[in-house]
């Protein structure tokens, strides 16, 4: 498969404190990385997490 890349947006966070976990078939994945908090102007937070991959037949 060719390189791509997983996008997750969480929005409406707050306070601003969350774990973010990624799982495949079951097995938690990590290397992801994410950005700071970045504010919202209704006062809450999102923040973005990206995961490289190269997928398989059974992706």
């Amino acid at each position: 498969g060719e390189p791509n890349i997983l996008i997750c947006c969480t929005k409406n966070i707050f306070p601003p404190v969350m774990n973010t976990t990624w799982i495949k078939n079951g097995e938690i994945i990590k290397g992801f990385k994410e950005t700071s908090y970045l504010p919202a102007q209704d006062g809450t937070f999102r923040k973005l997490h990206y995961l490289a991959f190269i997928p398989n037949e059974h992706d």
